[in-house]
Order: C-alpha cells, then structure tokens, then sequence
C-alpha cells in the first residue's frame, strides 16, 4: 500500500511534466526553447527538498533546466548522433513493464493510471519524451564533452584531502515496517483539536514552552528542532497555513487550524519585512491515542512472546501489511519513519502515517565508517569529472543561447 502510493505520486509527476498535455497546464509553464517547454511543476521537483529557496536560486536552478534543453536540442541536429526509436521504445518497455510488476499486473497499472485521467499510451509518452532527451543528451556528453575533460592525479587527491568528512559511509538501517491500516473517524478528529487546544492553553499559562510542546506532540519532522521552521515567505507554505501565519502579530500563538497536512498551531516568533520566524506543532489525522496504544500494547505482547518473525502469521490475520528495507541511509528514508528509526533500539512506538498505524522493527543498524583514499578514488574522480562536465555544458548551453529560441516566464 505504501509503495503503490508512492508510485502513484510518481505517476502524478509525470502526468504533469509531460509535453503531450503541455496545453491543459499553460499556465504552469515557466521556460519555452524552441517547442520544448519547463513546467513550474518540474522546476519544483527540481527544488524539492531545499530550505528557504530564495528567488536568485529559483532561477540559477530554471537556468540549468533550461541549459540541459539547449544541449538536448543541439545534440538531436548532430548527425553523428543517432538514437534509434528502437532503443527508445526497448527503454520505454522496460519501465512499463517495471511499473506491471510494482504493480501487481497489467490490470491493476491501467487501474490505477486511470483513476489519474491517464492511460498506458498516456504513460508510454511521457516515459518517452524523458527518455529520448536523457539519451540525446548522455550521448552529446560522451561524444563531445567528456573526451575532452582531464582528470590529473593531483585533482583527485587534493578534493580528496580537502573532502575527507563528506566521503564517509552514512550509517545504514535494516527494517521492516508493519502497516495496520485503519481509518480515521470524526471522533478522532475531535479528540485532536482537544488535544491541541490544551497544548496551546499549557503554552500560554506558562507550564511548559512551545519549543518543548513541539518536541513532546508534533508529528511533524520539525518537531527535533522545537517545532522551528525558520523565516518564510508567502508562497512558500501552504494556503490555509499562509493565511493564518500573515495576519497574526508578533508573539501571537495561533488556535489549532486545518490544512491538508493535519491540524496544527503556529507560533509567530518574529516578523522581518516580508517574512515570518514561525514554529508549529503539527498533529496529524490519526486514530485515537486509546486506540493506537490498544493494538500496540497487543502487538507487543505478541512480539515478545513470539519474536517478529513467529508474530507474522498473527499479524496477517489481522489485515496488518509488512515491507522490508535493506541497508538504506537516512537520506532515502521518509524523515517521519527516520524520526522512530533513531529512537528505537528494535521495536518503536507506534504512529499513524499514510492511513495506517505503523510499528518499525529495526532489524540491523550499519554505523558509518570512512573509506581510505584507495577506496573512494574512483568516486572522487566520477564527482570532479560530473562538475567539468557540467561546466562545459553551462558554457557551450550560454554560446548557443542565440541560435534557439528561449523564454523565461518567471
């Protein structure tokens, strides 16, 4: 269930980054060259994951986009470059087919595109659009670029030596994640704005800070640094959370309010020009506290009395799914599971996320080690060839910007 929501998101992205229904999302596009388009969709994706964007980053970012267009268009006039619709359509095949067995079959992909207006010829042309420029311009890169570009032994041992910290082996976690999913009633919502109506009152009388509420009740992966999410802007947050955040004063601790994250308070630390020092405490849709602490305190008992793996024939009877993750560094984990990971010797507390009530096993935890020169050479020198090679593209992308047509819309 998890996965296959993840892999509708996926399928979202590409919906709304995909050339073949460019005209229905007109007003989304921020960068035209030639007949080629950049949604502010994919721009976004593009930044996803970074803090406080400001808008100079916002357009150093589009002009990279917008670079790799340029060089995708120039290679596809090369005539020393040919990429056979064969070897485009063997790529789109292999992921479609991918996609069947994520999927569980053919039946239930075509499902599942069509809830999202989409069908597989739909998903073959954007898998296609993506795939012909990647190759056009991998193989303009291998041609023309990087036989060019030298790596000396001096290059590599110097980055080397000037990076040893960034080059150790983040630590790794083994887990299993057992999803009960249940349902979220009118009652329990209740029971949430209670919950944060007597947070806020506690903060206001002074029993307890906002900074220590948001580290004991937020669900929110803010909640480890106090709730804190720094300076924002507007555009930068979501509506509902905006329009709260924007009409407060200075000091002011907000009532709890929706948005499609979950019900949550603000606090309004500081306000500079435009921007806004907030905190919140995020609380998310879930199942009563009663309840979750109901199915753990079962869960558990089965657990150690029969270990996780003798628990699984139990668990299954009780509509609770089980995933497996192997050796997968903090980076690739959701920050809400990554939260529980770090607190947990082998089994965590239980939480609600997507829908579900969720209790992790860590199975093995592989802390960092730092990998001598010998080992990590041939990274180093993968990393300084990948930035000569982008460089090269940005100045030949710049000397070819007045053959192609190009339009920034933002």
């Amino acid at each position: 269930m998890l996965r296959k929501k993840l892999i509708i998101i996926i399928l979202m992205l590409f919906i709304i980054s995909s050339g073949v229904i460019a005209q229905s999302y007109e007003e989304k596009i921020v960068a035209r060259i030639n007949d080629n388009i950049i949604l502010k969709s994919e721009l976004e994706q593009a930044l996803m994951g970074r803090q406080n964007i400001t808008e100079k980053q916002k357009k150093s970012v589009l002009n990279k986009m917008i670079n790799r267009k340029i060089i995708y268009l120039e290679a596809s006039e090369n005539k020393e470059i040919e990429i056979s619709d064969e070897k485009i359509e063997q790529q789109v095949d292999s992921m479609i087919d991918n996609m069947r067995d994520k999927f569980g079959g053919d039946a239930a992909l075509r499902q599942a595109l069509q809830k999202q207006g989409m069908s597989i010829n739909n998903l073959r042309a954007n898998y296609r659009n993506r795939i012909r420029e990647n190759l056009y311009v991998k193989e303009y890169v291998n041609k023309e670029i990087r036989p060019n570009v030298n790596i000396t032994e001096e290059e590599v041992k110097n980055f080397y030596e000037e990076n040893k910290n960034k080059f150790s082996e983040g630590t790794k976690y083994t887990y299993e994640i057992a999803f009960l999913p249940v349902d979220v009633t009118q009652k329990d919502i209740n029971g949430i704005k209670d919950k944060l109506n007597d947070v806020r009152e506690k903060i206001l009388s002074k029993k307890i800070t906002f900074e220590k509420a948001a580290e004991k009740f937020s669900d929110g992966p803010s909640s480890e640094r106090g709730g804190l999410l720094g300076y924002v802007q507007k555009g930068q947050v979501v509506d509902e959370f905006e329009k709260v955040l924007f009409n407060m004063d200075k000091g002011e601790i907000s009532k709890p309010f929706k948005t499609k994250h979950g019900y949550q308070i603000v606090y309004l630390e500081d306000i500079k020009n435009n921007k806004r020092k907030a905190s919140h405490i995020l609380i998310f849709p879930k199942p009563s506290e009663r309840k979750i602490e109901t199915y753990y305190n079962n869960f558990k008992s089965k657990f150690d009395s029969m270990g996780w793996k003798n628990l699984k024939s139990w668990a299954k009877k009780q509509n609770v799914k089980f995933y497996n993750f192997n050796q997968v560094g903090p980076q690739e984990i959701n920050p809400i599971i990554m939260k529980h990971l770090k607190n947990t010797e082998k089994l965590s507390k239980p939480f609600y996320f997507n829908k579900g009530i969720v209790i992790v096993y860590l199975k093995n935890k592989k802390e960092s080690k730092r990998p001598s020169y010998g080992e990590i050479k041939p990274r180093v020198k993968n990393i300084l060839m990948s930035r000569k090679v982008d460089k090269k593209m940005t100045e030949i992308a710049n000397e070819l910007r007045n053959k192609y047509y190009v339009e920034v819309l933002i």
